[in-house]
């Protein structure tokens, strides 16, 4: 039945697409949140030597494989309006090649990442920054050509202005779901840290405002914030996580100090908090008289524990970055390793 329903989708406007490269391409946008993640194999087999081409391709330009500076912050973010636009059409048309909506104007979506071998197929378009967007309309011609300048844009950002250029390019109307939590997730987080500081930090402080530990914590909070790799989260936006492409496990740490994942950083920055308030209860609670004798004394060993515990965790996480450092956590610590091979 599959089959029948491509051929059906590849005779549409007299084209004649071959109905293997309609089901590589649904069985491809399924596997990615209706987003197709092209290799240059696959943009040469599904996109080039597609000609004719009876169905439209919205192709994303970015440079997200880059691994020197890390994948760029505008190429992250359209990738994210992509998705929302893609699951946009596919809630109202789907990739069924059995529907009459997706027979009647087959769109796909698909993102192909800037290589050093792809710099060709990149010359191609009318270029003018990354991330670039272009409408590839069905066509009768058995000769690939890149669609003209009124069909790309180097300055769409959101899932809106990509709808809007879908439209114009190719006569597609889609209208845009976003998830309604992530229309709440936002505002919902501004009033939960606004009543946590109005609720219990301020009242905190007013009671507190001459105590020492007030400035140490805070200038503490501020180092680790920039030093766990906060601020380059923020400035480059890399990815999540990673994929061993050996094993398809999913990787947390990224091996190497000029780069690092999303994730990597809030690990190390939450590792940082911990030990920070180890250090201040070691010095606070463990010297405190309120325990007893004997209580005081298992405070501060505990207390203790808990700070080497977390310090040895970032040696680890240290000697995988920088691996040619001769300083090495100790091998009776390896348990407390969370980075693979240290």
């Amino acid at each position: 039945a599959l089959a029948a329903a491509a051929a059906a989708a590849a005779s549409v406007r007299g084209a004649r697409t071959s109905p293997a490269v309609f089901s590589a391409l649904a069985r491809a946008a399924a596997k990615n949140d209706g987003v197709i993640r092209l290799s240059g194999d696959q943009y040469t087999r599904w996109v080039e030597r597609t000609s004719p081409r009876n169905f439209t391709l919205v192709l994303t330009l970015t440079m997200l494989n880059a691994r020197r500076f890390g994948p760029c912050a505008p190429c992250l973010a359209l990738r994210d309006e992509l998705k929302v636009l893609a699951a946009s059409y596919m809630a109202t048309h789907g990739h069924d090649m059995r529907s009459p909506s997706f027979l009647k104007k087959p769109l796909f979506f698909a993102e192909l990442s800037f290589e050093p071998e792809l710099q060709p197929v990149f010359q191609q378009y009318e270029l003018r920054g990354v991330p670039h967007v272009a409408v590839l309309k069905p066509t009768h011609d058995t000769t690939f050509r890149p669609p003209p300048a009124t069909a790309q844009s180097s300055e769409v950002r959101t899932a809106e202005q990509l709808a809007s250029l879908v439209k114009r390019a190719a006569g597609v109307r889609i209208g845009v779901q976003r998830p309604l939590w992530r229309k709440l997730v936002r505002p919902l987080g501004g009033v939960l840290s606004a009543a946590f500081v109005v609720l219990v930090v301020l009242p905190w402080l007013y009671r507190n405002y001459t105590s020492p530990i007030i400035p140490f914590v805070a200038s503490l909070a501020v180092f680790f914030f920039v030093m766990a790799g906060t601020v380059f989260n923020l400035i480059r936006r890399p990815p999540l996580v990673d994929m061993d492409p050996r094993t398809g496990a999913p990787v947390y740490f990224e091996a190497g100090g000029r780069s690092q994942l999303m994730l990597e950083g809030a690990i190390v920055a939450t590792l940082m908090c911990f030990a920070a308030l180890a250090h201040v209860a070691l010095n606070t609670l463990g010297t405190s008289t309120r325990f007893g004798a004997i209580g005081v004394r298992v405070v501060f060993y505990t207390c203790a524990a808990a700070y080497a515990a977390l310090l040895l965790m970032l040696m680890h996480v240290f000697n995988y970055k920088y691996s040619f450092y001769p300083f090495r956590a100790p091998q009776w610590a390896k348990f407390l390793s969370i980075v693979p091979n240290t």
